[in-house]
């Protein structure tokens, strides 16, 4: 019996220690997303892989691909790594087009991305539709918004309905 206790303890205790480890923070994300940090971007693709409840997960990990994609070394994988990402966000979108959430996590890709890979095509539409629905987004995302418009050529904080 006692051996049964001891067992079930040390169980629950790798659990919620893992459980603090790897659990996806919509903050960590955008941090992560926001700097040329390798190592952080594979973090949060971890995350975001090994934990299926995520909303909006597939756009999370199709935009951390195609950041991780402009971190990699070699060539072909960072076309190959990109294309997949690229997929990844689309479908979600697709699935979800009204959710301004996506159309930043876009808007942040191709603005960033290299012309020769022609992603570009919706900046200034998604730009116009974030402007429009800021006030749709959680606080978390409004910070990360507000945080990209200070290095983006493209959307600015003045142009923002917060009402």
């Amino acid at each position: 019996m006692q051996t049964r206790l001891i067992i079930v303890l040390v169980y629950l205790i790798c659990s919620f220690s893992g459980n603090t480890q790897s659990s996806f923070s919509k903050e960590d994300f955008y941090i992560a997303m926001s700097s040329d940090d390798l190592l952080k971007v594979n973090e949060q693709i971890t995350k975001i892989q090994s934990n299926s409840s995520i909303s909006n997960r597939q756009a999370y990990l199709g935009a951390a691909q195609m950041k991780k994609a402009g971190l990699s070394g070699q060539a072909s994988e960072k076309l190959n790594l990109f294309k997949i990402g690229h997929q990844t966000l689309e479908q979600a979108i697709k699935k979800d087009t009204l959710n301004p959430e996506l159309r930043f996590m876009r808007l942040i890709v191709q603005e960033n991305s290299p012309k020769i890979l022609n992603y570009h095509n919706n900046l200034n539409q998604d730009a116009a539709y974030l402007c429009r629905n800021y006030k749709m987004l959680d606080v978390v995302t409004r910070r990360a918004v507000l945080n990209y418009c200070q290095t983006s050529k493209i959307l600015s904080a003045k142009d923002l309905v917060y009402e």
